[in-house]
């Protein structure tokens, strides 16, 4: 891809803001939407058509996964937002790469959260750091697996209760911060005490045995 025609493609985005963004839908074959037409595209698919549009001419070996990035700004409702920031710049090469946690084996995650203790608690994003994975798996899986110990004892890298934190089970009507209070971690307003953290380093020791 030249430059010439990376600018010309720049400025025919720059006249429809909705040429440069897509809606991911997990369609195994098509998962782009176009905001352009409303059209479902795979990625490589949109790319090519992008590029035949804007050059009149057929794209040769164009790699579609590398023409998105993650747009940050609109955060999932699952997904702690300062988890979610973390992946700003990623293409969708990129955010595959982030997110394979999904797939992984979360036996020293459930190992990390029964050691943190009561009185204590951690991040995702220091779970994700000893653990090989990222923020947003993390969080996903804490949400979901109803095995993980103590998941109510994980917040933000700021302190707080993430907007995304679920129960598994969606019976359940108490809060991870009444819970945290009443393990006496303080609070000043809804941020926990920073002193009360357990860093990557202690965690890496409860890790190690």
């Amino acid at each position: 891809m030249t430059d010439a025609i990376r600018t010309e493609i720049r400025s025919w985005m720059a006249q429809d803001t909705a040429r440069g963004v897509a809606t991911w839908t997990n369609d195994t074959a098509k998962p782009l939407v176009w905001d352009a037409d409303g059209a479902s595209y795979s990625p490589t698919g949109l790319a090519n058509h992008i590029f035949t549009s804007v050059t009149g001419r057929t794209a040769d070996g164009i790699q579609g996964t590398t023409w998105w990035d993650v747009d940050t700004a609109h955060v999932p409702a699952d997904v702690a937002p300062d988890a979610w920031a973390t992946l700003a710049g990623s293409d969708l090469t990129g955010l595959a790469r982030q997110l394979s946690g999904t797939r992984k084996d979360w036996t020293g995650l459930h190992t990390l959260l029964s050691g943190v203790p009561a009185g204590r608690w951690t991040t995702y994003g220091d779970l994700a750091a000893v653990v090989g994975s990222h923020a947003v798996p993390i969080g996903q899986h804490l949400g979901t697996c109803g095995r993980c110990p103590n998941p109510w004892r994980v917040l933000t890298a700021a302190g707080k209760v993430s907007p995304g934190f679920q129960w598994p089970d969606p019976s359940r009507t108490d809060t991870a911060a009444s819970l945290l209070i009443g393990e006496v971690v303080r609070f000043d307003g809804d941020t926990a005490d920073p002193d009360q953290r357990l860093r990557q380093d202690e965690l890496r020791h409860v890790l190690d045995g």
